[in-house]
């Protein structure tokens, strides 16, 4: 009798905790399932605490809350699997739907189980697409994330054609193929295709978002699917639909689309949307969070100040941003007042210190560190804008020369803030993260100090070795500081990571090719002769033209026609004054006679004035750079770079703008300002219609000594750049336009003598 009586009990404290969690209270669920764990260690007890807590971290999943998810989470970790020997597989698809692949991958890799792989990287797709954060997914299929979204954006506006052609992008192995399928099924059942939207539907992977999102459309059109369904999720898939198409609560959720216009107040929004709630919450509690963070980003999107208060009434503060600095901060930034920004991202800072009620540190953590990274941002340009304004003169003085100065004091302005503390919690804060890392590598480098962006790249790889980001600048910092072992370590490295990539297979090759030369120098033949094999292995075991260069330089050290091996490559015109360039370089480092010296000058020379290619012009400067950059000094090189240089400025430029245009950015990145405006110029006039040249030569005066001296001339050139563009809004060099403006802003006038004046009288 007494066991009876125990089980009975048993099973009523089962039914209220089912009760808990369907009504949305898991607090209360999961100390219920803890006790009855305390009471009686059973699986049965296991695994009341385990559904406890998937449904709980299922439910902040839902609800967008990733502060209650990690709290749950943690909880759901800790607990052993006891009968449920998928435990970690649940585990890491729960991560995956909150959008932590990398945390469930890491979970999944000691399993070996490819399918769940692969169903953890769809459930990460669905939360991109809901959040709408493509970095939550591998760069790989971020062109299937924009395919998806183009589709829909296309099926919304009512192009079907255009919606199905966006879904091409999307292969049969993509993790977005659920969404394809889904939109291809209501693309279909608006159209009232009800046997092709079915067959669409019943494709959908079960476990996915885009099941959930199609359920309530085929239950209504698929009697035998709705036939089968559980009671409840039949009513509910019913409601949903008359939810979405019939019901009062649909159209005031319209109405609140509509009403969210940019540049006007949200109080209209947010008065519907107040009367919308009760109903909200007798239809599905969940929803109610969800329309307050999406009135939330409406609010950062296009609110004004006054929305804010209108904001508290309706939902009350926010849990992750209760005193809306991150809002305003966000607002101010993106009006471009950086001093107003910085100000509430420094607040909100200082409020995440105190690690917010329900995330976790990691959460924490992570967030500090965004908004130290981008209050660092903000720092540098207001330090930037202090040094313009001391730069500045009042421009009506001249009106008052014999007023004495005011006695007040003024107040004095604030020094500038150092980003670099910033940027350093920044990288404590998030070990695992790259971007605070580049951007105090960036710090030091411009501060001329390699050595520390060097030790910062080292520590964050000692904990993410494969960080493509940092491991490029770190091989860029160990290529500027002639440390060819080191480059061709951090190159060979980059390359095995992305063996397809084109351009660093190329870095590789020529990062080989300098250590051979380096050891060639040193007579060491035998290291070179290895360097030179991984760089033919690299290339997919054929031979270089780097790699004949040198070969023919050996050769003509033993005597031999070196001739015979640059043959292959000379034929083609691109190249032969790049092997005659190398040839030349070669022989002045290995020291050969005066008179080889002489006659590989001569042979240079020759095939310098061969030269009736643009292209060849941009391979040959490259070649040189690559020399310069690998740190060689030798008699004659600067005059051999002016020689390349006046070839270039010699060459004819008609029709063929954007192989100049590579010429010119090849310039800019080696430095060659005099060189680059005079090129620059010459190109203007040639192509008066392209925005480019312009812009490069303004960007070349800005950078000769001094600047003071061309500030019209910068003006003037951008001004004629930003006008061309003005005519073409769609042209290919849209992308310079913010470059443009902060020419502009850097060296325009703040208000002429008759600007003002028109402004005055109200003539404009």
């Amino acid at each position: 009798m007494a066991k009876a009586k125990k089980a009975a009990g048993t099973q009523s404290r089962r039914a209220a905790i089912e009760n808990d969690m369907r009504s949305g209270r898991f607090a209360e669920a999961w100390h219920s399932a803890r006790q009855l764990w305390a009471d009686e260690p059973t699986d049965a007890s296991l695994q009341t605490m385990q559904a406890v807590a998937r449904r709980a971290c299922q439910s902040a999943i839902d609800a967008n809350n990733p502060g209650e998810f990690a709290r749950y989470f943690q909880a759901a970790a800790a607990l052993p699997a006891g009968f449920n020997a998928d435990w970690s597989m649940t585990l890491a698809f729960l991560q995956a739907k909150a959008g932590n692949f990398n945390a469930a991958k890491k979970i999944l890799e000691p399993l070996n189980q490819p399918k769940a792989m692969a169903q953890a990287l769809g459930f990460t797709a669905d939360k991109s697409i809901l959040a709408r954060q493509p970095e939550l997914m591998p760069p790989e299929h971020h062109a299937g994330y924009k395919a998806v979204l183009a589709a829909f954006s296309h099926y919304h506006a009512g192009n079907d054609d255009a919606a199905r052609e966006s879904l091409n992008a999307v292969g049969l192995q993509s993790p977005y193929l659920d969404w394809k399928v889904l939109l291809r099924g209501l693309i279909a059942f608006t159209a009232r295709d009800d046997a092709r939207a079915i067959e669409n539907f019943q494709r959908l992977n079960a476990e996915r978002m885009p099941n959930r999102l199609a359920l309530p459309f085929r239950a209504k059109i698929d009697p035998a699917y709705r036939s089968q369904l559980p009671p409840e999720p039949s009513v509910s898939a019913e409601r949903s639909y008359q939810a979405m198409t019939q019901s009062s609560l649909a159209e005031k959720i319209r109405t609140i689309r509509k009403q969210c216009q940019p540049g006007k107040s949200l109080s209209a929004a947010f008065t519907t949307a107040q009367s919308a709630i009760p109903q909200i919450r007798s239809h599905s509690p969940g929803l109610h969070q969800k329309l307050a963070n999406c009135m939330y980003h409406v609010l950062q999107a296009m609110g004004l100040p006054d929305d804010i208060k209108h904001y508290l009434k309706v939902f009350g503060p926010p849990a992750h941003d209760p005193e809306f600095h991150l809002l305003q901060g966000c607002n101010y930034d993106s009006a471009d007042s950086p001093q107003a920004a910085y100000t509430h991202f420094e607040k909100y800072a200082k409020w995440l210190r105190i690690s917010p009620p329900a995330w976790s540190a990691e959460v924490v953590r992570r967030a500090r560190a965004k908004i130290l990274l981008r209050s660092s941002k903000l720092a540098e340009e207001l330090a930037d804008a202090s040094l313009n304004d001391e730069a500045k003169a009042d421009l009506f003085d001249m009106f008052a020369p014999g007023k004495k100065k005011a006695t007040a004091k003024k107040s004095k302005p604030k020094d500038p803030v150092d980003p670099k503390p910033m940027l350093i919690e920044a990288v404590a804060c998030a070990p695992d993260w790259d971007a605070p890392t580049l951007a105090l590598m960036e710090h030091y480098r411009e501060a001329n100090d390699d050595r520390m962006a060097e030790v910062v790249a080292v520590g964050f790889l000692k904990n993410s070795p494969d960080s493509l980001p940092v491991l490029k600048e770190l091989a860029e910092i160990m290529a500027g500081q002639h440390r060819p072992e080191r480059h061709c370590e951090l190159c060979a490295k980059i390359h095995s990571l992305n063996p397809l990539d084109p351009e660093a297979t190329q870095h590789s090759i020529h990062a080989y090719v300098a250590l051979a030369r380096s050891h060639a120098v040193k007579k060491d033949m035998a290291a070179c002769e290895t360097a030179l094999a991984e760089a033919i292995r690299i290339n997919d075991g054929r031979d270089h033209y780097t790699v004949l260069a040198l070969r023919s330089a050996f050769a003509i050290q033993q005597g031999v026609d070196g001739d015979a091996i640059e043959k292959e490559v000379l034929e083609k015109a691109t190249h032969a004054a790049v092997m005659r360039y190398l040839r030349l370089v070669h022989t002045t480092i290995l020291k050969f006679k005066p008179a080889v010296k002489k006659i590989a000058a001569a042979q240079f020379a020759e095939a310098l004035a061969a030269i009736s290619s643009p292209i060849g012009l941009a391979g040959l400067w490259l070649e040189v750079e690559r020399i310069t950059i690998e740190g060689w000094k030798f008699t004659g090189e600067s005059t051999l770079r002016k020689k390349v240089l006046a070839a270039i400025l010699a060459s004819p430029a008609s029709g063929q703008d954007a192989i100049f245009e590579t010429i010119a950015a090849l310039l800019e990145n080696s430095g060659e300002w005099v060189a680059l405006q005079k090129f620059a110029a010459k190109l203007a006039k040639i192509s008066p219609q392209n925005p480019y040249f312009p812009f490069m030569e303004a960007s070349a005066c800005a950078n000769l000594k001094p600047a003071s001296k061309y500030e019209s001339k910068i003006f003037r050139l951008a001004t004629k750049a930003e006008r061309i563009l003005d005519r073409d809004p769609n042209s290919r060099h849209a992308h310079l336009v913010p470059a443009i403006r902060q020419l502009l802003d850097d060296y325009g006038p703040d208000l002429s003598f008759f600007d003002a004046f028109d402004a005055f009288f109200g003539r404009r």
